[in-house]
């Protein structure tokens, strides 16, 4: 399987992931079933899909099956347009992307407060 930088086009500029891609999967699934580990889930689970920077989780909307990060990134000079990104989903979790846009998008589930 090719490393999900290979599938969205961009260069990689190290030769291993920051999380190993056989790890995800125990990750996700180690937070447990209360409001507060589902909130946990939500936040780091759009954080993998959609190569989100943490702080970006204040700034998003759902648009259809894609994230619209409302804020860009700043520095001293300028600050960068807002972007819509899309999920890819982590080998072996298929539609974990369109599940987590779900569960942010109706509410079910808060994202923490940062």
């Amino acid at each position: 399987m090719t490393p999900r930088a290979a599938v969205t086009g961009k260069k990689q500029k190290n030769k291993k992931d920051a999380v190993p891609e056989a790890a995800l999967k125990p990750l996700m699934g180690s937070f447990h079933d209360t409001p507060n580990g589902k909130s946990w889930r939500l936040a780091i689970g759009l954080l993998i899909c959609f190569g989100l920077r943490p702080w970006e989780l204040k700034f998003l909307e759902v648009e259809g099956s894609f994230l619209r990060v409302t804020e860009g990134k700043r520095n001293s000079r300028r600050q960068s347009d807002p972007r819509i990104v899309m999920g890819i989903d982590p080998e072996d979790m298929p539609g974990l992307s369109q599940q987590l846009l779900l569960e942010l998008s109706s509410g079910s589930t808060k994202l923490p407060s940062l």
